[in-house]
């Protein structure tokens, strides 16, 4: 069917229900008579499986379903009382007629024909009135095809021939009788034998189906090659009682292929006559493939595999191996032209002269593409002019046929000579051209350095360069030439490729694929089977590899989707139903940190309506919701520290009077009675409830810090002799300082007592086991490529590292652990405060501090203290 529109028409026309279904009982076609006989439309059962349109009970789904009878014996069934149900559940009989399907040689599913059963009588017409309805269908689908039809009763010997057939041969339908004596008296000989004979096989059962060329006479008189294709229709015995086919008028492509193979023999017997061979390479590859005269040339058998440089180079005489390989290699670097002659041996240890020459093809990024070189005995020749001369004229038919044009010119640019390829391309006729000089067709001489071209092919003897010419009819010709000067008759010969057309292609695509370069936004197409077309370089950055490593290679829209967002398959399918799908989506490209994206795709479809790509537009907006994040945490803790504040500042007012009390009783009693120990108990209690008040005040920032110079490499260290004395023997302690770190401004006292609850809560998360704690000072130039948090402003900051081999924290606990109250101790044995009040020192002082850990593994705490700028 798909060979021609015409089997797709009939089907469609028949009044007998028709569906395809294929291995997996999913229905891949349902004609018109089929979508009224069971009250579904062609879209609805498209691609369903078959129990889902006929019912469980059809015995058309049943355990011993037929179909699949059919396909496993790869045998025709035809059967009466067959019940099936329509969409309103009826019940309905049916006659059933199965035929499998293949393609290549293997069963790919089943054509299966329904006739309901009717009443013997049929009063009202309406069978009659159908069989004439399908009988119009069927003559209007033969009339319009672009094939032939022909239908032979092998019992009766009559045969119908469709116009389109009559046509093919220059017939109208009313001027050839539908006779088999008609084909016999059309057909060559050779064709009748042949079709008789694979007539034979098939009615023997050796083939199914006749596909073979013949050979027809036009009413013209000359000859028809047709594609002849037909189907062997049998009763239920299995005879056959008719033959179905088509041809094809195949003419135009035999007439080229036979041209093709004429002009490989003319372009072989021209080699050979010429004593010249040609070559090739791509890049890259270690080997060549030559024509049978570059073989020839060096005595050796063609060899259709090809050759290595080292086949070629040992084959050169050795005294000319060194400058052959050199000037192959300066020609591969782009350095010169390849044109050397030079000696080789022969296997009979004769002695000839070659001339090889290469052309060097570049791609548009200017790396090496391929190389195509000539393989020229010159042996025979007793100089290079007359070489060159007989050169000429061997290549004459090569020029003007070549579709490249041609132009050979003295050295004040006057034409001599042009090629039908070039006289084509600008519109000048070869008379016009010769009356004219480059100067009149260049467009216009851009520079001192185009003024001097013709000097500087007289100086090398060979350029290749790009121009622009101007057309007879004002058009302009984006040139590509390569020119070399003849010394002896001092002129110049070029060849000039049209490249309009392919660097328009390129400019467009180019500044199309710039313009997506620029969006941040990550875009990528797909096709139906998830192989990419197109990503842009913010796409190419979110992935971490080049345009290049993705293109063609299959990949999941959007990379992989976590947990807790939607589905690929819901976008997929959303995409498809109402062609887009807007939402975000969870992506993590190194399986721990997670992109978020508002994304949206879009299903693209062609002219006719039927889906082609996918394309994803994704925005990553993990930072946007960091950052709301971390103001809402920020407000959080705005609104606690004022509370905080609040309170603290009423708690130090009760404790003043506290505070001198005890004060003046300690003055008032004896020294170490039992009254002067409780008072001094009560001053010492008040100084703690002072020193709570400190933190509570730098955690809501309603004390100014004191500010001075600090050195925090001795402030870590009084610190860190401090810690190293209350901590069991069980926990290391070491400080790293690079001596590069800047001083910064802050309040000392605040400054130790950040890095001390920072300490001390890397202990209490290695409490009761052994574990090690290190410090690390250094200094650190920021800049927006090296930015930890988009809040911090570039410049020199003093980094201080506190990491321990604690048991870590989860993702959630690390979002939380700023927050005041918050602890992760049992009952009684954290405030929560701890790192709240650090949070709040670091930001006093204008610096940042991040954290990162992984459960079982500790945590590291970084603060980031911008240095003085005194």
């Amino acid at each position: 069917m798909k060979d021609s529109g015409l089997f797709p028409a009939i089907l469609d026309s028949m009044a007998e229900a028709v569906y395809v279904r294929d291995l997996d009982k999913n229905i891949v076609y349902f004609n018109s008579s089929a979508a009224s006989l069971f009250g579904w439309s062609l879209e609805e059962v498209s691609d369903r499986k078959c129990f889902e349109i006929f019912g469980d009970r059809s015995s058309l789904c049943c355990t011993q379903c037929p179909v699949d009878r059919v396909i496993g014996e790869g045998k025709p069934l035809k059967y009466g009382g067959g019940e099936i149900t329509t969409r309103e559940g009826a019940p309905l009989k049916v006659t059933v007629s199965i035929s499998p399907l293949e393609r290549e040689g293997l069963i790919t599913g089943g054509l299966v024909v329904l006739s309901a059963e009717q009443e013997k009588k049929d009063d009202s017409g309406i069978l009659p009135k159908m069989i004439v309805r399908s009988e119009q269908r069927l003559q209007l689908a033969l009339e319009f095809t672009g094939d032939g039809l022909f239908d032979l009763d092998m019992e009766t010997g009559e045969v119908y021939f469709s116009p389109g057939w009559k046509r093919i041969l220059g017939y109208e339908d009313h001027e050839i009788d539908n006779t088999h004596s008609q084909w016999l008296r059309l057909a060559v000989p050779e064709s009748v034998k042949k079709m008789n004979e694979e007539m034979n096989r098939i009615i023997a059962g050796e083939r199914e189906r006749l596909e073979t060329e013949i050979r027809m006479r036009h009413k013209d008189g000359r000859w028809v090659d047709i594609l002849a294709r037909a189907s062997v229709l049998n009763d239920g015995r299995g005879r056959a009682i008719r033959m179905v086919g088509t041809h094809t008028d195949i003419s135009v492509r035999k007439r080229m292929e036979r041209e093709l193979e004429a002009s490989r023999v003319e372009l072989e017997e021209a080699q050979a006559i010429a004593r010249l061979g040609s070559w090739h390479r791509k890049a890259g590859d270690d080997h060549s493939h030559g024509s049978r005269e570059y073989f020839n040339l060096f005595g050796q058998p063609f060899r259709p595999e090809g050759f290595t440089r080292e086949f070629f180079y040992g084959m050169v005489h050795p005294e000319d191996r060194g400058r052959v390989m050199k000037a192959m290699e300066r020609a591969l670097n782009g350095e010169d032209e390849y044109n050397e002659t030079y000696r080789v041996i022969l296997p009979d240890g004769r002695e000839r002269i070659h001339n090889g020459r290469a052309r060097i093809r570049y791609d548009g990024k200017g790396q090496p593409e391929n190389i195509v070189g000539i393989q020229h005995d010159i042996t025979e020749f007793t100089h290079i002019e007359s070489a060159l001369r007989q050169s000429e004229e061997r290549y004459r038919s090569i020029i003007e046929t070549s579709l490249d044009g041609f132009i050979r010119s003295d050295l004040k640019g006057k034409i001599l000579e042009t090629n039908p390829a070039y006289q084509e391309m600008s519109g000048y006729r070869e008379e016009e051209l010769l009356s004219m000089s480059l100067d009149d067709l260049v467009l216009e001489r851009k520079s001192q350095s185009d003024l001097c071209l013709q000097d500087k092919i007289c100086e090398k003897g060979s350029l290749r360069f790009e121009t622009e010419h101007r057309t007879k009819d004002g058009g302009i010709l984006e040139l590509e030439v390569m020119t070399q000067f003849r010394v002896k008759d001092k002129q110049v010969v070029s060849f000039l490729r049209d490249v309009g057309e392919r660097r328009r292609w390129e400019r467009d695509l180019l500044f199309q694929s710039l313009l997506l370069d620029q969006i941040q936004d990550q875009i990528i197409a797909t096709d139906l089977d998830g192989k990419i077309i197109y990503v842009n370089q913010a796409e190419c950055r979110a992935l971490g590899k080049s345009r290049e490593e993705l293109s063609g290679k299959t990949a999941r829209i959007f990379g992989d989707l976590r947990p807790g967002s939607a589905s690929r398959e819901e976008l997929v399918k959303a995409t498809f139903e109402k062609g887009m799908w807007e939402g975000e989506v969870l992506r993590s490209l190194d399986g721990i940190r997670e992109d978020i994206l508002r994304c949206r795709t879009n299903l693209l479809r062609d002219k006719g309506g039927h889906p082609q790509y996918l394309v994803g537009i994704a925005t990553d907006i993990s930072e946007q919701k960091k950052i709301a994040e971390q103001l809402r945490q920020a407000q959080k803790l705005e609104s606690i520290g004022s509370l905080a504040g609040g309170i603290a500042h009423d708690f130090n007012n009760l404790l003043t009077p506290v505070m001198g009390m005890a004060e003046l009783l300690m003055e008032e009693l004896p020294p170490k009675s039992p009254s002067h120990e409780k008072a001094q108990s009560i001053f010492e209690a008040s100084v703690r409830g002072a020193k709570l008040v400190k933190q509570i005040l730098a955690f809501s920032r309603k004390s100014a810090p004191r500010q001075v110079l600090v050195d925090l490499g001795a402030v870590i260290e009084e610190v860190s002799r401090l810690f190293r004395a209350t901590v069991p023997k069980s926990i290391s302690l070491s400080f790293h300082r690079d001596e590069s770190y800047p001083p910064v401004m802050g309040d000392p006292i605040q400054i130790n007592q950040v890095v001390l609850n920072l300490l001390t809560n890397a202990f209490h998360a290695m409490e009761n086991r052994k574990g090690e704690i290190h410090v690390e000072l250094i200094g650190v130039s920021l800049n927006r490529e090296i930015m930890p948090l988009p809040s911090m402003k570039e410049g020199t900051y003093a980094l201080v590292s506190i990491a321990d081999t604690g048991q870590g924290m989860s993702v959630p606990v690390m979002g939380k652990i700023f927050e005041p109250y918050f602890t992760t101790k049992a009952q009684g044995k954290g405030t929560g405060l701890g790192l709240s009040v650090v949070y709040g020192i670091v930001k006093e002082h204008g610096g940042e501090i991040t954290v990162e850990s992984v459960e079982g593994e500790g945590s590291v705490f970084r603060i980031f203290l911008p240095a003085s700028q005194e």
